[in-house]
């Protein structure tokens, strides 16, 4: 089982470099063929010659079912946890509580557990989904529950259509969930692509995404999968031209490094929270944007649904009165001037309220935010 960081920067076939999450959002998007897993698996496949046969994108509402339905799971914890700030459905925060030990943990607490990262990072997130995974497993088998989930499962598929997705035929599925009961939990090898395979590193838009070391995460993947195609033929040896061509980038990442830092020192200053609504009907759009702004440093305290789906054009309400934080939302979605709204109503939670429309684009290269003069 390996985990992969969703900020890895890899080609995602036919459109370029990008995190390797944003393949799944963008076959979504312009309807790839196969949709967003498709264009996933295509770019696994490319990047490291690894095929991807099937897959299952599960959302928050299917994980929760899913446990629920074989009665929680056993999680060993290795440390607590606190994540005050862990975000709840109404734009404000749930904080959780975890201790150290084994919990036994419902949907719910299963899935906070899954998503925290209560001051650590998506590789030590990665590493405890991978827990909860193998604690459903082991509770399915350890209760003997196989049997009778089996001989629902073409029912439970139908079931769950609303939250789980698979292109695994019934048949085949069966097959899977037969064979994964005879695994010893034991000899199962789980992995995440970590630090010591990657390398931080700011985009020339200041993003802040992870570059992967191939040779290390091919012998990864090499070793849990058997060798695959090779992708790409080693690269010759640089030319006096190319060793120029990699000095200058060399420099124009510390000029974007040192953008960010300023930008991000400028928006922390003001300390303006933001809340990012989705006003369209295109799923988890609000969780994208604000993914996105984290990048820059802005400070998203909450995001989700706004109170329609049919909003227009893309709407930004300040309500206390920051100014730089307005000003660079404004320029990078380019939100028309009607549509930026002083609100004499003070909130005691937000400071911005960021409505996205149907208008929205993502933004281009020239329009990434900067700091100040």
């Amino acid at each position: 089982m390996l985990s992969i960081p969703r900020d890895l920067y890899v080609t995602i076939p036919g459109y370029g470099e990008n995190r390797i999450n944003m393949a799944n959002f963008i076959g979504d998007r312009d309807k790839y063929p196969g949709g967003g897993p498709a264009l996933a698996k295509r770019t696994i496949e490319y990047n490291y010659g690894v095929r991807v046969d099937y897959y299952i994108r599960v959302n928050f509402d299917g994980f929760e079912r899913i446990i629920d339905t074989i009665g929680g799971v056993d999680i060993l914890v290795e440390k607590e946890i606190r994540d005050d700030t862990f975000p709840d459905d109404h734009y404000g925060y749930d904080p959780l509580y975890i201790p150290a030990g084994l919990i036994h943990m419902d949907g719910k607490l299963a899935l906070k557990y899954a998503r925290t990262r209560h001051g650590d990072s998506d590789i030590y997130r990665a590493r405890r989904q991978q827990q909860v995974i193998l604690a459903v497993k082991d509770k399915i088998t350890q209760m003997n529950l196989a049997p009778s989930l089996l001989l629902k499962l073409p029912e439970l598929m139908r079931t769950f259509s609303d939250s789980v997705e698979t292109d695994i035929p019934v048949d085949q599925a069966i097959q899977l969930a037969q064979m994964a009961m005879d695994w010893d939990l034991s000899t199962v090898e789980t992995a995440v692509i970590d630090d010591s395979m990657t390398v931080r590193h700011f985009t020339e838009t200041g993003a802040d995404v992870l570059l992967p070391l191939n040779d290390k995460v091919r012998a990864l993947m090499d070793r849990m999968f058997g060798e695959g195609e090779t992708p790409t033929p080693a690269a010759p040896v640089a030319t006096p031209q190319e060793m120029d061509q990699a000095l200058q980038e060399a420099r124009r990442q510390a000029e974007a490094q040192s953008r960010q830092a300023a930008l991000q020192q400028q928006l922390a200053a003001e300390g303006a929270r933001i809340v990012v609504l989705n006003g369209t009907g295109q799923p988890d759009l609000a969780t994208q944007v604000a993914d996105y702004l984290r990048n820059f440093g802005f400070n998203i305290v909450a995001w989700g649904d706004a109170d329609r789906s049919d909003y227009a054009q893309t709407v930004l309400v300040d309500y206390t009165g920051k100014e730089f934080t307005v000003s660079q939302l404004v320029g990078l979605f380019q939100v028309r001037p009607e549509n930026v709204r002083r609100s004499p109503t003070l909130k005691d939670d937000l400071d911005v309220r960021l409505i996205v429309g149907a208008d929205f684009q993502w933004p281009t290269a020239s329009a990434r935010p900067s700091p100040s003069d």
